[in-house]
């Protein structure tokens, strides 16, 4: 039987024109969990007609947001919203976590552009 988990995660902190995912966490599908809500994010996108952003954790950046897995070449690095409608990176077929080098209380950053 499923038992429902709910994630007490903080708000995202903003730096200048980013937002800043405090405390990454590795999930159970190798994913990389941010504290980053698709309707805050949608929101800035819309309020400052941007149209798009980068999420960056270390030297890597994902600037490829997809719907689902199935828009992932296998061993590709995307971001998308998870069923919890918070944006997570994800390596196809691999561990995003591992291939990132990232531990829980990874900081994610999210930059937007025009």
């Amino acid at each position: 039987m499923d038992i429902p988990v709910l994630l007490n995660l903080p708000k995202p902190g903003a730096e200048g024109s980013c937002f800043v995912c405090q405390d990454a966490a590795r999930g159970w599908f190798r994913q990389l969990l941010t504290d980053i809500d698709r309707s805050t994010l949608e929101s800035v996108l819309e309020k400052y007609s941007l149209k798009g952003f980068a999420a960056q954790l270390y030297q890597s950046s994902v600037e490829h947001l997809v719907q689902n897995w199935q828009q992932i070449e296998p061993g590709g690095l995307a971001a998308i919203f998870g069923s919890s409608n918070y944006l997570e990176m994800v390596v196809c077929e691999a561990s995003a976590a591992h291939q990132l080098g990232a531990s829980s209380g990874a900081q994610v950053m999210v930059s937007f552009h025009k």
